[in-house]
């Protein structure tokens, strides 16, 4: 369950490293993952002695946040460029949220009439239709993110 907020921070990571690259900046991306790393050896020595695993998914999640922070930074030092993280995924956060509700909600009151295999077939059904809307009401097309959440500065 902790490493789940890690793998936020990696999805997000990778395609900046990409657009960091794609930019002509290649050596950043090697620079901002050293820094990443030796965070994680810093935070795998304090937190593993009082957490055990736990103090393992912690530091994941500690060394990928600071390396998404350090790629957001040289992105905007090197392109000028400011990328807006919080506008870009608001609408996805909440349509994750209300997917995930709805899913289980939808889950509770089917487990009681079908055999569980299909009561989870339909939720995750209905939790995905239920993604869709905000989705498409807020026009979270590709093309629509791209003009929203990148301005030069």
């Amino acid at each position: 369950m902790l490493l789940g907020a890690a793998v936020i921070f990696a999805a997000l990571c990778y395609p900046l490293f990409s657009m960091l690259q794609a930019a002509g900046h290649a050596g950043d991306t090697v620079a901002v993952m050293l820094c990443g790393a030796a965070v994680k050896l810093l935070c795998n020595l304090l937190l593993i002695p009082r957490l055990g695993l736990s103090g393992i998914a912690l530091s994941t999640g500690c060394c990928y946040a600071v390396i998404l922070l350090l790629a957001l930074h040289r992105f905007h030092l090197r392109t000028g460029i400011r990328l807006h993280l919080l506008r870009m995924s608001a609408g996805l956060i909440f349509g994750g949220i209300l997917c995930a509700s709805a899913a289980f909600s939808a889950y509770l009151h089917m487990q009681r009439i079908l055999p569980q295999r299909l009561a989870l077939i339909c939720s995750v059904g209905i939790g995905g239709a239920v993604y869709l809307i905000p989705a498409l009401v807020s026009g979270l097309h590709p093309r629509e993110m791209r003009k929203k959440t990148a301005e030069p500065v």
